[in-house]
C-alpha cells in the first residue's frame, strides 16, 4: 500500500517524514495522538495495468490468458475466504510467575460479513475483551466490551445467536424488550398461492431483570440520580443500552450533546443542562439490571398469517426462573421452607445472612458471641475479628432503615466494610442493619396472545385481540396462587385517511372496546407512561383486584401538521378504583404566515375513597414569515383530588397555569437560536383549600452557529427564579442557574485549534466509601505493601502500582446513602498550533519558527456548597474551604516543542499540573503533583543520538483519616543518555538517571533518597517477520527513613535501600501468515528480598 500524503491528519500536530516508497512515517522520538491518513491499495513503483497492452500486439502469435483479478494488496489473514469480509484478531495467552497464580490473557475482537452461498449471507460481530465493567454511558451509541452476534440469513430467512434481544412483534398487549443470550429464528414462507406466513421462536437465558421505577426530583438538582431494583435494591448495575428515561411523559436522548449520561456500574443517571429539573419533574425509568438471583430462561414465539385483506397473529412468551438454581446464594432445606409459607406480600423473604467459613486475612470476618443488652437480656450477636483460631463467619448485613435494625456501620482502616452491634433501648432498635439477607423468591411471568386483523376496505380496518397471562411470584409456594392469571381482550375499528373531496383534508376515526381481568398482567407495559396518571390512578395502590373495562372513540381531521381537528373520548370503569370520563381535543390552524393552535383535556374520575377532576388546556401562537418568530404559550394544567361528597381537597398531582413568551429562528438561518421567558404559579393543598404555593420566572436561551468559517458555537442556558408564597414561609426561595458552552475554533488555515466546553448547574454528590478488590496480576491500578506485617489488608496500606507485577488490585467506589447538594462546575480547554510548514522554505527567522509547535490542555471539574459568585461560576476558583468542599479536580499539561519530529536538535518543555481533593465517608483526601520537563534531543549523525531529560517535580498527598499517608515529595531528575542505530533493524540506548527525592511534610521527619540509575535497552527485528527487545537496569538507592511507609514508597519508587536490579526481554514471531507469538520475561531482584520472575506467552490470530 502507499499512504497519500495529502490526506495525513495528525492531533495533536508534529513533524514528521514520510518515505513513499516504504509507505512509513518518521518520527524521531515517541508520538502519542490520532492518526488519520487515505491509502492507495498498490505497490508504488510497480507496473499497474487493468489489460496488458501485450493482449493487443499483433506481434505476438500466442499468449497466455491471465487471471482475472483486481488491484490491491494481500491481506495478512489466517485463513482466506474471498466472499466474506472479515477483520478482527484472536489472542490467547499466560501469564505466571513465583509470586502471582496463573492468569489467562484473552481477547477476542472479529467482525465478518459476507455470502456463504448465491442465496444464504452471513455475518458476526464478536468483542471479548474479559472486562468486568458496562461501557460509559455518554453516548447515543454503545460500544459493548463483551458481545457475541451471529446471524445467517437471506430474505427469507434469519438464524441468530449469542447476545440477542428478543422483542415482541405486532401485539397490543404482549410487550416485551428483553437483553438475552441465546438463539432466535425467523422465516417467511408463502402458503398455496394466496397466503403467506411469517414463524419466528427464541429460546435464551436473560442477562438480567427488569425494573421500572419512579425518581423523586428535586428543585434545580440535575443529578445523579441513584437508581434501585422494584425490590428496593440499591447499588444496582444497570445493563448497557437497557434504559428508557422519561421526563413529564417524554422519552429523553442519551449523550453528553442530549439530555443525560448515565453511569451503568454505579447506577447513576445524571442530566444535561439543557434539560432543567425541577420539584415538579416526573421522572421514569426503565432498564434493565444484572442482578440474577436464579438461572432464567426466556422463550418467545410468533406465528402470523396473511389472507388476503386478513391477518392472523398468535404470541406466546415465558421467562422463569429455575428455582433449583439459585446464582448467588444457597438455600438450606429450612430457608426453602420458609419460602414455601410466604405470601405474595412477604416478598422478599430475609433468611439468615451468616455463612460458617475458614479464616482468610483479606476478608472481613466474624465471630458470634454471647452479651447482654441495656434492657438485660441476653444476646447473641456478631463482632468483627481477626482470630484465626476462632469459629468464623461472613455475614451479609442488609439495610432495613434506622430504627429496625441491630448493627451499625463503623469507619476504621479495614479493607471493606464493618458492621457493629448497637443495644436496644427499652426494646426499641437502635441500628440501621440487621445479618439477613434478603432473598427474592423464584418467579414466572407467561403469555399467550391471538390477534386478527381484517382491513374492510382500503381505509377501514377491524382488529381483535386476546390475551391470557400467568404470572406466579412465588415458585416455593402454592399460596396466593389464585391470581396467577387472567384474560384480557380489546377490539375496535380503526377508519383512517379518507380524502374530503378536493379540500385535501383527510378524515380518521377510531373505536374501540378494552376488558382487562382484575389479575391480568403484562410482562411489560403497554399503555402510554402516563395513561394511568391522567386517571388519578395507582396501580400499585390497588388492592380490589376488579377488572377494567375501557371504551374510545375518537375522529381526526388534518390536512398537515399546521391544520388538525383531533377529538377523543374515553369512558372506563374499574369496580371501587375508577369510575370516569375522559375528553381530550386539539386544534390547529395556518393563517398565512400566523400559526395558531389550542388543546383541551378533561377528566372526572369517582372510586370508592376519592373524586378526582382535572382540566388541562392550552393555547398557543406564532407568526413566521420572517427571519425572526415571535410566539405565545399560555397552559394550564389543574387537576384537584379529595374526598367524594366533600368539598375539601385532599391532594393534587399538578396544579399550575404558565404564560411563555419566546423568539425563535427561522429554519432556514445559518444561526439557529431560541429564546424564552415563562411565568408560572403553582398551587398545592393546604389544609383542605388550594392555595399558591410557588411563583417561579424562567428565562431560556438556546443557539447554535457556524458564525465562521472553522468556528462554531453553541449555548444552551437557563435562569429560574422561585419564591414560595404565603403560608410556605419557612420553605427557603431558589435561583437556578444552568449552563453550557461549547467552542470550536480553526485560525491560519487550521495552524491553531482551539476547543472549549464550559457547564455549570445543580448537583449532588453521593457520599461515597471505596474498597480494594484483587484483580489478575497485570490488570489492577494499585499495590498492597503490608507496612504492619500482619498479614491484613488495611486500606492505608494501598499504593498507585508502580511495578507491572504488583499491579493486582483496583480501587472501587461504594456509594452511600448520603447526599451533598453541590454546585457543579466543568471546563475543558485544549489549544493546539503549528508554525506553516512553508516557513521552512523562507529562510532566516521563519525558517526557525516553523520548527515550532504547542499544545495545551486544561480540565476542571469542581463541586462544591459555596455559593458564591466567585466560587460557583468561575472555574479557576479553586481555592476552596474544606466546610465547603465537595470535590474538585483540574489539571493543566502545556508543551512547547521545537523540531519535533525533525533531524538535529530538538527540544521540548513541559509544565503538568494535577490535582484533586475529594470528600469521602471518611473525611477528605486530596492530592497534588507538579511536573516541570525539559527533553533534548541532538543526533550527531543518522547513527548516534544524543539525550538529555531534566525534571523538577513535586507530589504531595493529604488525608484526614491517615496521618501515615501524608507526605510532600519534591524530586529532581537528570537523565542523560546516547542511542545508537547503525541500521533499521537494531537499535542500542544506554542512559544514566540521577533522582534526588526529598519529603518536606512538616508533620513527619525529613526523609530522602537518592537514587543512581542505569539503564541499558535493544531493539532487533528482522523485517516484520521477528523482533526481539531486552532492558535492564541497576538502581542504586541511598534512604534515609522508614521503610514501611507511604511516603517511602514514593521517595522508593517501589524498590529498595541499595542494589536494585531489574530487567526484561520480549520476543514477537510471525509464525506464517496471519498468526503471531509473543513471548515476555521480566525480574526484579532488590536487596534482602527474593528473585521476581514473571513470564507472558500468547497467540494472536488475525482474520
Amino acid at each position: 500500500m502507499v499512504i497519500d500524503p495529502k490526506t495525513i491528519l495528525l492531533n495533536p500536530p508534529a513533524e514528521y517524514a514520510l518515505s513513499t516508497d516504504q509507505s512509513v512515517l518518521r518520527f524521531d522520538e515517541p508520538y502519542e495522538g490520532e492518526l488519520c491518513f487515505r491509502i492507495f491499495p498498490i505497490q508504488k513503483g510497480a507496473l499497474q495495468f487493468h489489460k496488458s497492452a501485450s493482449l493487443y500486439d499483433s506481434t505476438v502469435s500466442f499468449y497466455a490468458t491471465p487471471e482475472e483479478g483486481s488491484l490491491g494488496y494481500e491481506k495478512e489473514e489466517l485463513f482466506a475466504t474471498p466472499d466474506i469480509y472479515k477483520t478482527g484478531s484472536l489472542t490467547r495467552g499466560v501469564s505466571f510467575g513465583n509470586s502471582q497464580s496463573v492468569n489467562v490473557i484473552s481477547s477476542f475482537n472479529f467482525q465478518m460479513d459476507g455470502k456463504l452461498t448465491d442465496n444464504l449471507n452471513i455475518r458476526a460481530d464478536i468483542t471479548d475483551q474479559n472486562v468486568p465493567f458496562q461501557p460509559e454511558g455518554n453516548t447515543q451509541q454503545i460500544r459493548e466490551f463483551d458481545n457475541v452476534t451471529f446471524e445467517i440469513y437471506n430474505e427469507n430467512l434469519s438464524v441468530l445467536a449469542g447476545d440477542v434481544v428478543l422483542q415482541n412483534g405486532e401485539s397490543y398487549f404482549l410487550k416485551h424488550y428483553k437483553n438475552a443470550l441465546g438463539g432466535q429464528v425467523e422465516y417467511q414462507y408463502a402458503i398455496g398461492d394466496k397466503a403467506t406466513g411469517q414463524s419466528k421462536i427464541a429460546v435464551a437465558a436473560a442477562k438480567g431483570q427488569f425494573a421500572d421505577i419512579t425518581l423523586a426530583a428535586e428543585e434545580g438538582v440535575q443529578g445523579p440520580y441513584q437508581l434501585y431494583g422494584p425490590d428496593g435494591q440499591q447499588y444496582v448495575v444497570v445493563l448497557a443500552n437497557s434504559e428508557s428515561v422519561y421526563l413529564d411523559g417524554q422519552l429523553l436522548k442519551r449523550g453528553f450533546n442530549h439530555d443525560y449520561v448515565i453511569d451503568y456500574n454505579l447506577g447513576e443517571l445524571t442530566f444535561n443542562p439543557k434539560v432543567m429539573i425541577t420539584q415538579f419533574s416526573r421522572l421514569r425509568v426503565t432498564f434493565e439490571y444484572s442482578d440474577q438471583n436464579y438461572s432464567r430462561s426466556i422463550i418467545a414465539a410468533q406465528q402470523g398469517v396473511e389472507i388476503g385483506r386478513a391477518t392472523v397473529r398468535l404470541g406466546y412468551y415465558r421467562e422463569k426462573d429455575n428455582r433449583n438454581r439459585p446464582l448467588a446464594f444457597a438455600l438450606t432445606p429450612a430457608d426453602q421452607l420458609q419460602m414455601s409459607q410466604a405470601s405474595d406480600d412477604q416478598l422478599p423473604v430475609p433468611i439468615a445472612g451468616e455463612t460458617l467459613s475458614e479464616y482468610n486475612a483479606n476478608w472481613v470476618m466474624y465471630e458470634r458471641r454471647d452479651t447482654v443488652d441495656s434492657d438485660g437480656n441476653a444476646q447473641q450477636v456478631f463482632v468483627y475479628s481477626r482470630d484465626s483460631t476462632a469459629q468464623l463467619y461472613r455475614v451479609t448485613f442488609s439495610d432495613v432503615e434506622q430504627g429496625a435494625g441491630d448493627y451499625q456501620l463503623v469507619q476504621n482502616d479495614v479493607n471493606g466494610r464493618v458492621y457493629e452491634w448497637v443495644s436496644a433501648v427499652s426494646q426499641v432498635p437502635q441500628g440501621r442493619y440487621a445479618p439477613v439477607r434478603f432473598v427474592p423468591a423464584p418467579n414466572q411471568k407467561e403469555m399467550f396472545v391471538l390477534g386478527a386483523e381484517i382491513r374492510v376496505t382500503d381505509h377501514l380496518t377491524w382488529y381483535s385481540e386476546v390475551a391470557v397471562s400467568n404470572q406466579d411470584k412465588n415458585l416455593y409456594a402454592e399460596i396466593d396462587d389464585d391470581d396467577n392469571s387472567d384474560f384480557a381482550a380489546k377490539s375496535g375499528l380503526v377508519f383512517k385517511d379518507y380524502p374530503l373531496g378536493q379540500s385535501k383534508y383527510r378524515l380518521s376515526a377510531s373505536l374501540d372496546y378494552e376488558y382487562d381481568g382484575g389479575d391480568f398482567k403484562p410482562i411489560d407495559r403497554y399503555r402510554p407512561m402516563e395513561y394511568d396518571r391522567n386517571w388519578s390512578y395507582t396501580a400499585v395502590q390497588d388492592t380490589f383486584r376488579t377488572s377494567d373495562h375501557i371504551f374510545n372513540a375518537g375522529v381526526r381531521l388534518d390536512k398537515d401538521r399546521f391544520n388538525l381537528l383531533r377529538v377523543q373520548y374515553a369512558n372506563r370503569q374499574k369496580d371501587l378504583a375508577i369510575d370516569g370520563n375522559q375528553l381530550d381535543a386539539e386544534v390547529k390552524k395556518s393563517l398565512g404566515g400566523l400559526k395558531v393552535s389550542g388543546g383541551f383535556f378533561d377528566m372526572d374520575n369517582v372510586n370508592a375513597s376519592e373524586k378526582s377532576e382535572w382540566r388541562r388546556w392550552y393555547t398557543e401562537a406564532y407568526f413566521d414569515p420572517i427571519f425572526v418568530v415571535p410566539g405565545y404559550r399560555y397552559e394550564t394544567d389543574r387537576n384537584e383530588v379529595g374526598d367524594p361528597g366533600m368539598d375539601s381537597l385532599t391532594r393534587t398531582a399538578m396544579n399550575y397555569g404558565a404564560h411563555q413568551f419566546y423568539l425563535r429562528s427561522n429554519d432556514t438561518l445559518k444561526t439557529r437560536f431560541r429564546v424564552d421567558y415563562t411565568l408560572r404559579e403553582d398551587k398545592a393543598v393546604l389544609n383542605g383549600l388550594l392555595v399558591p404555593y410557588t411563583f417561579s420566572k424562567t428565562a431560556t436561551a438556546q443557539m447554535t452557529s457556524d458564525f465562521a468559517e472553522g468556528q462554531t458555537i453553541g449555548l444552551n442556558f437557563t435562569y429560574r427564579d422561585l419564591a414560595y408564597q404565603s403560608g410556605f414561609e419557612s420553605l427557603e426561595n431558589e435561583k437556578l442557574v444552568l449552563g453550557n458552552l461549547d467552542y470550536r475554533g480553526s485560525f491560519f488555515k487550521r495552524h491553531v485549534r482551539m476547543d472549549m466546553t464550559y457547564t455549570t448547574s445543580s448537583s449532588r454528590e453521593i457520599l461515597r466509601e471505596f474498597i480494594f478488590v484483587e484483580v489478575a496480576t497485570g490488570e489492577g491500578t494499585h499495590a498492597w505493601r503490608d507496612l504492619n506485617s500482619d498479614g491484613v489488608q488495611d486500606l492505608t496500606e494501598f499504593f498507585e502500582a508502580i511495578n507491572f507485577d504488583e499491579r493486582q488490585y483496583i480501587k472501587v467506589f461504594v456509594p452511600t446513602t448520603d447526599f451533598i447538594e453541590a454546585y457543579n462546575t466543568i471546563f475543558t480547554f485544549t489549544l493546539n498550533f503549528i508554525m506553516p510548514r512553508s516557513w521552512k522554505e523562507k529562510g532566516g527567522f521563519k525558517q526557525v519558527l516553523s520548527k515550532v509547535s504547542s499544545s495545551t490542555n486544561i480540565n476542571i471539574n469542581k463541586k462544591s456548597t459555596e455559593d458564591s459568585f466567585a466560587s460557583r461560576f468561575n472555574p479557576f476558583s479553586l481555592d476552596i474551604q474544606d466546610v465547603n468542599l465537595v470535590f474538585v479536580r483540574d489539571g493543566v499539561r502545556s508543551t512547547w516543542f521545537y523540531n519535533r519530529s525533525g533531524q538535529g536538535l530538538g527540544l521540548d518543555l513541559t509544565y503538568a499540573s494535577s490535582n484533586s481533593k475529594q470528600l469521602v465517608s471518611r473525611g477528605i483526601e486530596s492530592r497534588h503533583a507538579e511536573d516541570w520537563l525539559y527533553n533534548m534531543r541532538f543526533h550527531l549523525n543518522r547513527e548516534w543520538v544524543l539525550t538529555l531529560t531534566l525534571a523538577d517535580r513535586v507530589k504531595q498527598n493529604a488525608s484526614q483519616y491517615s496521618e501515615d499517608r501524608n507526605y510532600l515529595i519534591h524530586a529532581n531528575e537528570a537523565t542523560p543518555g546516547v542511542t545508537w542505530q547503525p541500521q533499521n533493524n537494531f537499535r542500542l540506548a544506554v542512559s544514566y538517571s540521577y533522582l534526588d527525592k526529598v519529603n518536606l511534610e512538616e508533620a513527619s521527619p525529613k526523609e530522602n533518597s537518592q537514587i543512581n540509575a542505569a539503564t541499558v535497552e535493544s531493539r532487533w527485528s528482522s523485517g516484520v517477520k521477528n523482533a526481539l527487545t531486552a532492558a535492564f537496569t541497576y538502581t542504586n538507592i541511598a534512604f534515609e527513613g522508614a521503610v514501611n511507609s507511604a511516603a517511602a514508597y514514593e521517595l522508593l519508587n517501589a524498590l529498595q535501600p541499595g542494589d536494585n536490579y531489574t530487567w526484561q526481554v520480549n520476543y514477537s514471531q510471525k509464525l506464517f501468515s496471519g498468526l503471531q507469538m509473543s513471548l515476555g520475561y521480566e525480574g526484579r531482584k532488590s536487596a534482602d528480598n527474593p528473585l521476581v520472575h514473571m513470564g507472558r506467552m500468547q497467540i494472536t490470530a488475525l482474520f
